[in-house]
């Protein structure tokens, strides 16, 4: 467990953004999680990054990007599948780890490592994850081979696209059957394939789009991507191979030391452009993380009005 001094859990104000007490607490459940990540890999010589916003903040920051809630991470895709297999033997009973092979509600080709399946205050739980009650996740994004051929890399943005319009119109209230169903059949005759109409379409479609990503190898490449991402950015967020091939360990609040590419800055210029210039996001619905789940332990209390004493001051 880390040895986080009590002061660290003041609220504080970090580049003109109040960063209050429960954020830095999830936080710091965060960091625990990923230090139990990092122990698999190192017992397994499974090589993973800092990636997106969290090496953003390690650069920038130094630790967190004070408008940011989560840590994320990213593998070379066989690595991460292997990590979730040991993963799931190995990490502490109470952890959850889901993607979309075992997880039936998964809907993202990512990894993501929960301390905990449900709200959990028991004493035992606190200690460990620093009075954060709530479910807290490190995700893990999938790093693919890009084909040299340009010819086909835009096929596989193209259908990747389209596959994930079709989820859209499945998921939205609003989407409608027969686009559904045009969508469908324009990709079945171009791969020339079937999706079985009675059943889970969702996860059909996120293994065609698993085979898509992962249609070549090392031998077939120069470059890197996290490919859902990159198809919407043709060639913004891809990377040379080289960029991954090894890793600085850098200060994170302060507390750990996580791995961060050697080709850092390529990446950071690509993903956000002058990263250096510190942007304020407006905030999602659900930002942060865990605000539907201090809805749900408030609604808890109040048809259980004994647990008051025990979980009034998480709200």
């Amino acid at each position: 467990m880390l040895k986080i001094d009590e002061s660290y859990f003041e609220g504080e104000d970090r580049d003109g953004y109040y960063v209050e007490p429960m954020m830095k607490r999830a936080w710091a459940a965060q960091m625990e999680i990923l230090e139990d990540i990092r122990l698999i890999c190192e017992r397994h010589s499974i090589p993973y990054f800092a990636d997106w916003g969290t090496l953003l903040g390690t650069i920038r920051h130094g630790g967190f990007i004070p408008w940011d809630d989560d840590i994320d991470i990213s593998m070379f895709r066989a690595d991460m599948n292997r990590f979730a297999d040991i993963a799931r033997e190995e990490l502490p009973k109470n952890y959850v780890v889901r993607d979309f092979y075992h997880t039936p509600d998964m809907n993202d080709l990512i990894v993501r490592v929960n301390n905990t399946a449900s709200i959990d205050w028991h004493p035992e739980y606190l200690e460990k994850y620093h009075d954060f009650p709530f479910v807290a996740g490190v995700d893990i994004f999938p790093l693919d081979y890009v084909s040299r051929d340009p010819g086909e890399m835009e096929m596989v943005r193209t259908f990747t696209v389209i596959i994930e319009n079709i989820m859209r119109l499945i998921y939205n209230p609003a989407g409608t059957e027969e686009q559904v169903e045009e969508g469908l059949c324009a990709v079945e005759n171009a791969l020339g394939m079937h999706f079985d109409r009675e059943g889970d379409l969702i996860r059909q479609l996120l293994l065609l789009t698993d085979q898509l990503h992962t249609m070549y190898t090392a031998e077939d490449a120069d470059e890197v991507a996290i490919i859902t991402y990159a198809a919407r950015t043709p060639g913004r967020t891809q990377q040379p191979i080289s960029a991954f091939s090894e890793v600085e360990w850098r200060d994170f609040e302060g507390i750990i030391k996580v791995p961060v590419p050697i080709g850092w800055d390529a990446i950071l210029k690509s993903e956000f452009g002058d990263y250096m210039v510190k942007k304020q996001y407006p905030p999602h619905e659900h930002f942060p993380f865990y605000k539907p789940q201090r809805g749900d332990l408030r609604k808890h209390m109040e048809k259980n009005p004994e647990c008051r004493p025990y979980v009034e001051r998480f709200l």
